[in-house]
């Protein structure tokens, strides 16, 4: 999650954050940010003087975003729950 002065931007996994982070960082100046510190904070755990800003963020294709948590996980053997139940490791099964 970023906060700004204007805008809140709510961090979703695998769904290209990182790149709105690093353009953000060039494009505004350092102090006016305000990050939490947990990277993909729900927009829940907002605090009530932050909700009158602009809050935004990004979505992707379920289908994409499946195939690219899969990928993201598979090397570091983090596998979701969904995947613990049968043992195999594939992505038909993920």
């Amino acid at each position: 999650m970023i906060i700004n002065d204007n805008f809140i931007f709510i961090h979703n996994p695998r769904t290209g954050g990182a790149f709105v982070r690093t353009l953000c960082k060039h494009s505004f100046p350092q102090s006016e940010f305000y990050p939490l510190e947990r990277y993909h904070e729900p927009v829940s755990l907002l605090d009530e003087k932050y909700k009158d800003r602009l809050i935004f963020g990004l979505v992707r294709n379920p289908w994409a975003w499946y195939v690219s948590l899969y990928h993201f996980q598979q090397p570091r053997g983090q596998w979701l729950q969904l995947c613990l139940r049968d043992k195999k490791n594939n992505f038909k099964n993920f």
